[in-house]
C-alpha cells in the first residue's frame, strides 16, 4: 500500500474538521505489532516524510503545509506533532487513544482517515500508535 499518506492530512488536506473535544478511540490495542521499531526516526522515516512531507502532491510538504503542517525534516515535524512549536499538539504523549493524530489513522469514516481514502497499514499504525503510547520521544 502507498502511504501518499498520513499526508494527505492531519486535518484532512485541506479540510479542518475536528474531532470532538475529548473524544478518544476505543479498544486500542497496543499489544499488536508493529511493522518497524516504535521509534520516531523510523516513523518518519518509513511512513510520515515519504508519504506526507515530501514531493509536490504531499499535503505536508513544504509547498503543501496543509493546516500549517510540515513534515518535511525530522526534528520540525516532532516539534509540530507534539506542540513543541507553539501549535496544538497533536499527539498526547502515553496516550494515544485521546490524540488527534490516532484519531484520523484509526478513522471509520473514510472522509476523515488518514491517509484520506485509505488506511495505514495495521502495523504502521501500530508503530505510531506505540511510539505515542511510550512517550512520543524524539
Amino acid at each position: 500500500m502507498t502511504v501518499i499518506a498520513l499526508c494527505a492530512s492531519l486535518l484532512a488536506c485541506g479540510e479542518e474538521a475536528q474531532s470532538p473535544e475529548g473524544a478518544c478511540v476505543q479498544g486500542l490495542d497496543l499489544s499488536c505489532q508493529p511493522l518497524y521499531e516504535p521509534r520516531f526516526e523510523e516513523i518518519f522515516a518509513r511512513t510520515l516524510q515519504p508519504g506526507c512531507g515530501i514531493g509536490g502532491a504531499s499535503c505536508h510538504s513544504t509547498q503543501g503545509q496543509q493546516a500549517g503542517l510540515v513534515l518535511a525534516e525530522v526534528d520540525a515535524a516532532h516539534a509540530a506533532l507534539v506542540g513543541a512549536d507553539g501549535a496544538d499538539s497533536l499527539v498526547v504523549p502515553g496516550d494515544p487513544a485521546c490524540s488527534e493524530l490516532v484519531r484520523r489513522i484509526e478513522a471509520v469514516d473514510l472522509a476523515r482517515v488518514m491517509p484520506p481514502g485509505a488506511r495505514l497499514s495495521q502495523g504502521e499504525r501500530c508503530a505510531i500508535e506505540r511510539w505515542i503510547a511510550e512517550g512520543a520521544a524524539r
